[in-house]
């Protein structure tokens, strides 16, 4: 019995590490498989993340396509956003300079080029927002204020130089007389981040010289204050270089803008801006911006008022003028305050030149020429620029006389403050008809007797007499009847 136990215990103390030894051994196998016993990604999504269908996203997709030949800024460089912040610290004083070239004509025969340059001081001040019936958000865009308080402008044209500064002269000549509504006129209008300007509310200012029967030129015109003119100088100042993401340095974004021609129908101008640095100035952060661009021609579109199977000769006429462009030009630069959020300077110089080839009615062909250049200049500050001190004030410019009417036609009389043109005999020098003079003209003769009644309210008008010491009223004798027996006069003598 007790080797049997004894051999009963040997056995199961040998089974006992038989079992410990292989729980050990397993348990190595598994630790060194544990590396390739992780999940495999699936066939179905290896093949999804590498299918060249479907869309991968990519570092450029930011809305605003690229520039050609710019590396792609990585991810570390900081970004930056350029949106105006208005800020009611004090005014702000812009200097707007704009230079107008107009050029044009057939070579050998004619040609006319005039030049206009202008500069005007605005005042931009914040108004006070007016008080809500009910509370509302304070969310929204500010309402700014822009008073015109200096206006210069220079024309160059076929004639003399004509020249009009509103410190100098009270008022501008007449070739340039519309242009005295420039000073002291009062735009406001609604301001977004983005430099949109909506709901423009424009007072022209008062024209203190007399009217004429000039006309502003063409070109001349583009300087008026009126609503065309503002929304191309708000697009500029604005819209149109303002990205609608942040940008890097080294970023370019893309804007596409059309301008319309009567002499050529138009063109496509596309600009290109690019965030070329970013620098420390007096605590500021300024953002230099370049500006590239190109102009093209869009295709040429069939008359709407000529049919498909009908020809006329001013389409004809139409169909031989193809511009092309000989030249152009599109540049610029652009600082802007990122700290202040505000415009420091801008410079946008734009101009295209065409010309088409054409017949005239002896079959000789000709060349038709026009062109145009137009320089914006705008520089921002928080001081006033300097004036000069003029003394005794503004003075009338030499004006030049009124031109003379055309032949042929009769120029118009004064206005008749409701009188009526006195009867007359005399001949009548005029190509007018003098005013008949006949029983139809006469009035009626009133009964002797009758007086005019007076008004209500009014004492009745009584005949004045004569205070004049050297003029006393004629008097008569009064003699008695003469009987019809008794002569007139005795012979001989003379009657007393």
């Amino acid at each position: 019995m007790g080797s049997a136990r004894r051999t009963g215990c040997l056995l199961l103390v040998l089974f006992a590490w038989a079992s410990l030894s292989g729980g050990c051994a397993a348990r190595q196998d598994s630790v060194e498989q544990a590396p390739s016993s992780t999940p495999q990604p699936s066939s179905h999504k290896t093949s999804q993340a590498t299918d060249p269908e479907l869309p991968t996203p990519h570092a450029g997709s930011s809305g605003d396509t690229a520039a050609h030949g710019e590396s792609e800024p990585t991810s570390t460089d900081p970004k930056y956003l350029i949106r105006y912040r208005v800020r009611q610290d004090g005014p702000l004083y812009f200097v707007i300079e704009n230079d107008f070239i107009d050029h044009g004509g057939v070579p050998g025969f004619l040609s006319y080029t005039t030049i206009v340059k202008d500069r005007r001081t605005i005042i931009q001040t914040v108004e006070p927002p007016a008080a809500p019936k009910k509370r509302v958000a304070k969310t929204g865009p500010a309402r700014l204020l822009w008073v015109c308080d200096r206006y210069e402008v220079t024309e160059q044209g076929m004639k003399d130089k004509v020249k009009f500064d509103s410190l100098r002269d009270l008022y501008p000549r007449a070739a340039l007389r519309a242009l005295g509504a420039v000073p002291g006129s009062r735009v406001s209008f609604d301001f977004t981040p983005t430099g949109h300007a909506k709901n423009l509310r424009i007072q022209p200012g008062r024209i203190l010289g007399k009217m004429t029967r000039k006309k502003l030129s063409s070109t001349a015109r583009r300087c008026e204050v009126n609503q065309a003119n503002l929304t191309k100088l708000f697009d500029d100042l604005g819209p149109l270089f303002i990205p609608k993401l942040p940008k890097a340095v080294g970023e370019s974004w893309t804007r596409r803008r059309k301008e319309a021609a009567k002499s050529y129908g138009g063109a496509i101008r596309d600009y290109t801006f690019t965030l070329k640095d970013v620098r420390d100035e007096a605590g500021h952060r300024i953002a230099v911006i370049d500006v590239r661009g190109d102009v093209r021609l869009p295709p040429a579109q069939a008359s709407a008022t000529t049919k498909a199977n009908q020809t006329s000769p001013r389409s004809t006429a139409k169909a031989k003028r193809q511009f092309k462009i000989d030249k152009k030009l599109c540049s610029g630069s652009i600082e802007f305050d990122l700290t202040d959020g505000r415009l420091e300077r801008l410079t946008l110089r734009r101009a295209l030149d065409l010309s088409a080839e054409m017949e005239s009615k002896t079959n000789r062909k000709m060349s038709i020429e026009t062109g145009a250049y137009h320089m914006l200049r705008v520089a921002v500050s928080k001081t006033p620029p300097a004036k000069p001190m003029i003394v005794g004030g503004p003075k009338p410019p030499p004006d030049e006389p009124e031109p003379a009417p055309r032949p042929g036609v009769r120029p118009v009389p004064p206005r008749n403050r409701g009188r009526r043109p006195l009867p007359t005999t005399r001949p009548h020098r005029g190509d007018a008809e003098p005013p008949r003079v006949g029983p139809t003209s006469q009035k009626a003769a009133k009964p002797a007797g009758t007086r005019r009644r007076p008004r209500p309210g009014r004492a009745p008008h009584l005949p004045r007499p004569s205070t004049s010491p050297h003029r006393a009223p004629r008097t008569s004798a009064v003699l008695p009847p003469r009987s019809p027996s008794q002569p007139t006069s005795q012979p001989g003598k003379t009657p007393s």
